[in-house]
């Protein structure tokens, strides 16, 4: 949403030196829909409320160049950004959107109708967010435990690390869960074996504490410029930061 920032800004500040009718928004509408395929239209048209805004990013491009044709100027647009609780510019873009999908439906809402359409969608964003971080908390700890039930004390385990140039040299990426799960060919890799001697376990995470035995390259770093690797170190592996199977 950030790439029409400098549009929906523009558009309230002409909103303030001039009164033009809601026929300018049909006009860049008409000219809008012009530029965007039947099917796109339709499978648009037919979307439910709370996957407008989603849809909509299909037709950046679109709307750019509709808006530069035309540059509309609505005058519920003032009114809409003074009444909004919390008013910021993705409230006015969503505004914007939704004025299309109805436009396109022949249908029209008034400025509280639409406040509440918005907080609706807001508040549907903000449930799916937390559902999904709540699964991925599910699965994180399904990981985490099943390293913990595999290997013992006295096992050798095996690790890598996808790597990136910080400025204090090659250091294992950082990645949150579960974008960690998957490192792919084309990555710069580390790999490094140690024994395990000890599993730590804090009120944050379970640590797994190991005497490093062979790694696949020197001058590596894991996670903070204090932690190069060599054999011999003792090496404290936090299982959440981790976060995936151990070979």
């Amino acid at each position: 949403m950030l790439k029409y920032k400098h549009l929906i800004i523009a558009l309230l500040l002409v909103s303030l030196c001039y009164c033009e009718k809601s026929d300018r928004l049909a006009q860049f509408f008409t000219t809008l829909e012009s530029k965007i395929s039947e099917k796109e239209l339709n499978d648009f048209r037919m979307t439910r409320a709370d996957s407008v805004p989603d849809m909509f990013e299909n037709f950046s491009v679109e709307y750019q160049e509709a808006f530069n044709e035309e540059f509309p100027i609505e005058d519920d647009i003032s009114d809409f950004k003074e009444s909004l609780e919390g008013n910021n510019f993705r409230d006015e873009m969503l505004f914007m959107i939704y004025k299309f999908h109805d436009w396109l439906n022949g249908q029209e809402h008034s400025i509280e109708e639409y406040e509440e359409i918005i907080r609706n969608y807001h508040q549907l964003k903000l449930d799916r967010e937390q559902k999904e971080e709540e699964k991925q908390k599910r699965e994180l700890l399904k990981v985490i435990l099943k390293n913990e039930e595999r290997w013992r004390i006295g096992d050798t385990l095996g690790l890598v690390f996808s790597l990136e140039k910080r400025y204090y040299g090659k250091a294992a990426t950082e990645r949150i869960f579960p974008y960690n799960m998957e490192i792919y060919e084309f990555e710069d890799k580390f790999r490094m074996q140690g024994v395990l001697l000890e599993k730590q376990l804090d009120s944050f995470d379970l640590k797994f504490v190991l005497k490093v035995t062979e790694v696949s390259a020197d001058s590596i770093y894991v996670w903070t410029s204090k932690n190069r690797i060599i054999v011999g170190d003792i090496f404290e592996l936090p299982l959440q930061k981790y976060a995936r199977p151990i070979e």
